[in-house]
């Protein structure tokens, strides 16, 4: 039961929040209330708590591409250089004066770009994709360009990015078809290929690629180590030639030595006194990673891998080149087998040249009918052909597949000129692929034949006719 007192208590406590409330909205149409940042400036709206909590699930802003920049405005030079920064970087900052000093030199003869993308706390309340997904973006991106030949400049992690990528492209896409992208060298700044202890959380996003004993790095080198050859100038192998060079900081407090080195040849290691940062930020033309960087690039435009000695000494080997319809994954399976074949019953050592700049003793290219009479084909046969001008082919196969094959081959022979002397060119066709191993087999059995005699034929075009036992018809 209340008593006189305790109402009178209630009813006066009651009267006093009116008179707050009243204040308070009085001082609010005065003077509005000003939030302020953890920057210091004010702001006039109450923070929306329920969206900062659902900032991390928003989409990223932030515009990835290519802003390629030409060596010389309006003419492309055919070869893009991409420089890719590392963990916490930026295109923008990890580069230092790399811009402006390729930018003002005349003697830098390729196209360039420098690639920006989130990593480390610029992930932050973002979704980003992973590092994989961004190697995947980083190559459609080349592919939607008309550049074939690229190289590639990593910092730190960045170098991984690249790695990355050259499996990425060789897993994926056909050699010398016209997705394929050539990888024409890695350069690398203080990149830890074996990964860096000081950043341990395997299962971020970043982690995978740079993190020691990461999962992902040691797939990124047994593919390096089974598949790719990182030499500059060594004899011709039948692995993916990417040469590779690498920059070693002698003041790296993150990345030991052992790892920024790992599977690369030590003429192609260079040390530079700098530390982890400062390895990728030149001050001007003089300085030792600026130098380093141009004559490697310049070095990786004008390399020549395999040794002319190889094509006309060797007898017991010759080299040769597939190129094929994208089309058809099983034809280079067909040509595989052929030299498998050709290898175990002739005792005659075929090296798969898969570099289409390099000289091979045979080149052995086959498409589909419809392409070659549509001009699809025009290009890369066109390719091949100025290849053996340059003396680059003794001997060319181009073979078309189907029941036109023969108007094929007829197209072929017009767009094509007579061969040089001491080479050859051979305009064959087939119903299906059906017997494609065992002709791809004769062919590399005649070139074999041709180079151990040292005798050439006329230089003269070789059409059906020259091939009584073939029985094709064409529909």
């Amino acid at each position: 039961m209340l008593t006189g007192v305790k109402i009178r208590q209630r009813r006066a406590k009651s009267q006093r929040h009116s008179l707050q409330e009243r204040s308070l909205q009085t001082r609010a149409e005065t003077n509005p209330p000003r939030y302020t940042l953890r920057n210091g400036r004010p702001r006039d709206t109450k923070p929306d708590i329920d969206a900062f909590r659902n900032m991390r699930w928003r989409a990223d802003t932030h515009d990835y591409g290519l802003p390629v920049r030409e060596a010389s405005a309006g003419n492309p030079t055919g070869t893009l250089v991409v420089f890719i920064h590392g963990l916490k970087g930026r295109a923008d900052r990890t580069w230092g004066k790399f811009p402006e000093l390729i930018a003002s030199d005349s003697a830098f003869r390729a196209d360039y770009v420098f690639f920006d993308y989130l990593s480390f706390t610029r992930r932050l309340f973002k979704r980003t994709p992973s590092l994989t997904e961004l190697v995947k973006y980083l190559v459609d991106q080349i592919r939607a360009t008309e550049y074939r030949k690229v190289i590639l400049v990593g910092h730190s992690m960045g170098g991984n990015i690249a790695r990355a990528m050259v499996r990425y492209v060789d897993t994926t896409f056909l050699q010398n078809s016209p997705e394929y992208i050539r990888i024409m060298g890695l350069l690398l700044f203080s990149s830890p290929m074996l990964g860096s202890s000081y950043y341990f959380f395997h299962a971020t996003k970043d982690g995978r690629f740079v993190a020691a004993y990461s999962e992902e790095l040691h797939a990124i080198s047994r593919f390096f180590n089974e598949r790719v050859d990182p030499t500059i100038d060594a004899s011709p192998t039948d692995r993916l030639k990417v040469p590779t060079f690498a920059a070693i900081a002698l003041r790296d407090r993150f990345v030991r030595s052992m790892s920024s080195q790992e599977f690369i040849p030590e003429r192609q290691i260079h040390r530079i006194n700098a530390t982890h940062k400062g390895i990728a930020k030149p001050k001007d033309r003089q300085s030792a990673s600026y130098i380093w960087l141009i004559s490697r690039v310049e070095q990786c435009l004008n390399r020549k891998a395999i040794a002319r000695v190889m094509l006309d000494t060797n007898t017991n080997q010759i080299l040769s080149r597939y190129t094929g319809s994208s089309r058809h994954a099983d034809w280079q399976d067909k040509y595989i087998a052929a030299c498998t074949a050709v290898e175990q019953k002739d005792g005659v050592g075929i090296i798969n040249i898969t570099d289409s700049e390099d000289q091979v003793n045979v080149s052995i290219c086959v498409n589909e009918d419809d392409e070659i009479i549509a001009g699809l084909r025009d290009a890369l046969i066109q390719h091949e052909l100025s290849a053996q001008d340059a003396n680059d082919a003794m001997s060319v196969y181009i073979g078309a597949v189907g029941t036109k094959h023969r108007t094929a081959t007829e197209h072929v022979e017009r767009i094509s000129q007579p061969a040089k002397a001491g080479t050859a060119r051979y305009f064959t066709g087939l119903p299906d692929a059906t017997t494609l191993e065992s002709e791809i087999s004769s062919w590399l059995r005649a070139t074999y034949a041709r180079k151990r005699q040292s005798l050439f034929r006329p230089p003269h075009y070789f059409m059906m006719d020259d091939f009584p036992n073939f029985n094709g018809t064409e529909g």
